[in-house]
C-alpha cells in the first residue's frame, strides 16, 4: 500500500490489520472519537495541559501494554525455541547450530503467529469500549476534570 520496501510477513500483518480494524467498524470508532473530541474540547477553551497529558500518558502506557500481550506468546515460544537449541547445542557440540537455528527460529516463529491470530482477532472484539472509556478519561482530563 506504500512506496515502501517491506518483508512478506510485514505486509501480511499490516493487511491483517486494516481488515481487522475495519472489520470491527474501527473507522467509525475514530470518527466518533474526533466527534467527541471536537465536543468536549472546542475551539479557544482553556486546557489543563498537565492533567490531560496524564491522561495520555496512562493511554500510552494502556497501549503498549496491549503490544506486549500481543507479542507475548510469539516472544514465549521463540525463546522456549532457543533454549531448546542452546541445549541441543552443547548435548551435541558437532552440530552447526547457526544453520539450524535460524530456519528452526522462522518456523516456530511464524507458525506461532499463525496459531495466535484467531485468538487475538477474537479479543479485539471487546476494544471499542476499552478503548472509549480510556480515551474519555484523557479528554475530561485535558479539558479541565468537567464534562463540556
Amino acid at each position: 500500500l506504500s512506496a515502501q520496501q517491506s518483508t512478506a510477513l510485514g505486509q501480511f500483518v499490516h493487511l491483517f490489520a486494516i481488515s481487522l480494524v475495519l472489520s470491527l467498524n474501527g473507522h467509525l470508532v475514530l470518527l466518533d472519537a474526533l466527534a467527541t473530541s471536537a465536543e468536549r474540547l472546542p475551539i479557544g477553551a482553556p486546557l489543563d495541559v498537565a492533567a490531560g497529558m496524564r491522561g495520555f500518558v496512562s493511554l500510552g502506557s494502556t497501549l503498549f501494554a496491549l503490544g506486549l500481550q500481543f507479542a507475548a506468546p510469539v516472544v514465549a515460544v521463540v525463546m522456549i525455541a532457543n533454549v531448546a537449541l542452546a541445549v541441543l547445542s552443547r548435548a551435541a557440540p558437532q552440530l552447526q547450530i547457526l544453520q539450524l537455528a535460524f530456519p528452526v527460529q522462522i518456523l516456530v516463529g511464524i507458525g506461532t503467529l499463525v496459531a495466535t491470530l484467531p485468538f487475538l482477532a477474537t479479543w479485539f472484539l471487546g476494544w471499542e469500549a476499552s478503548y472509549d472509556g480510556i480515551l474519555t478519561r484523557a479528554m475530561t482530563a485535558l479539558a479541565g476534570g468537567g464534562a463540556r
